[in-house]
């Protein structure tokens, strides 16, 4: 059908774009889909929605950040017209060391929620907090690493979306901890650590709303560490890597009470790979978390092979030489 419209109307952009979706979700050739994607914007290049599934493309085909960074930056003001690809330019911001430029979008645009967007312009305002966080720790200035982090326990009314209840933060109450030790104030260093130890241990093989993202594991092992609790860290980091190594032999379903799964686009992602990042994820966090660099080292380079755009990517990749000298 699509092919026979673009036989007779070959100037008609949707048409092509339907031949990309068949391309990709049928027969599962990239090349075929990204040659009528582009045929597509070529013809409607004011579209935002090509640009969005053009980009979502590459994502799901693993392009690297650099690659899909330059499409959206060459075509940004048509990227900024919808709010799901500025999320993902926020995102490949951060995964390219460029935390200001996502510092200026999130404090000045004004959001909207949409259907299945839930949590995705939040969790971009928290990674910026703790990234720029990062950068004045890292120049030894820990006062202004500590406002940052306590500006991200409230998101700004521009973002449009409220904080979910049970919010447990861990991981800027563990940067809180390094920033009060930094500054000689132990008793808030320890107050902040406690605060950074609570929170849900489970781990759901569908991602919910109201769940934690399942890095807060982590930054509650590592909170206990520090606490001195080395025999309950040492567990939750065990319990972690059997999850990964038992949920990867495993096969998934949609769950369609899921935020995640399935995401409601129209070029599907392998949810059997999605699965296998997030065992991935969970399998490099308790190896970093065990103090074990190799097997660490290992999962996050066979996850990156896989999502170049993993989640916190750009946090961990930067943070994780630190938290190694520091805590082990």
């Amino acid at each position: 059908l699509w092919q026979r419209c673009v036989e007779m109307s070959p100037e008609f952009a949707d048409g092509w774009r339907g031949l990309a979706i068949h391309a990709w979700n049928k027969q599962h050739d990239y090349e075929l889909a990204a040659r009528y994607l582009d045929n597509a914007y070529q013809l409607a290049p004011q579209d935002a929605r090509l640009l969005f599934e053009r980009d979502l493309l590459d994502k799901l085909s693993g392009a690297t950040p650099e690659k899909r960074l330059a499409r959206l930056e060459n075509n940004q003001e048509i990227a900024l017209k919808r709010d799901d690809m500025t999320a993902e330019l926020l995102n490949l911001w951060h995964l390219t060391g460029q935390a200001d430029k996502a510092a200026d979008i999130l404090a000045t645009r004004k959001f909207h929620p949409w259907e299945g967007g839930e949590g995705k312009v939040t969790s971009q305002f928290i990674l910026n907090q703790l990234l720029r966080a990062w950068q004045h720790l890292d120049a030894r200035e820990p006062q202004q690493a500590s406002e940052l982090l306590h500006a991200a326990l409230h998101y700004p009314e521009n973002l449009s979306e409220g904080r979910l209840p049970g919010q447990t933060d861990n991981d800027i109450w563990f940067w809180q901890a390094i920033c009060a030790n930094a500054q000689g104030d132990e008793t808030e260093a320890m107050r902040c650590l406690r605060l950074a130890a609570t929170g849900d241990r489970t781990i759901n093989i569908h991602s919910y709303y109201n769940d934690q993202p399942v890095d807060y594991l982590f930054w509650q092992g590592m909170a206990l560490r520090l606490l001195g609790e080395q025999q309950t860290a040492q567990q939750l980091f065990s319990e972690m890597k059997q999850w990964a190594q038992e949920m990867a032999k495993t096969s998934i379903e949609a769950d369609f009470f899921a935020v995640s799964q399935p995401d409601l686009l129209s070029l599907y992602g392998d949810l059997q790979q999605q699965h296998k990042e997030k065992c991935l994820m969970v399998a490099m966090l308790a190896s970093a978390g065990l103090g074990e660099v190799a097997q660490y080292e290992s999962a996050r380079a066979e996850l990156t092979a896989i999502n170049p755009a993993w989640p916190k990517a750009a946090l961990f990749t930067t943070v994780m030489p630190f938290i190694f000298n520091y805590v082990h």
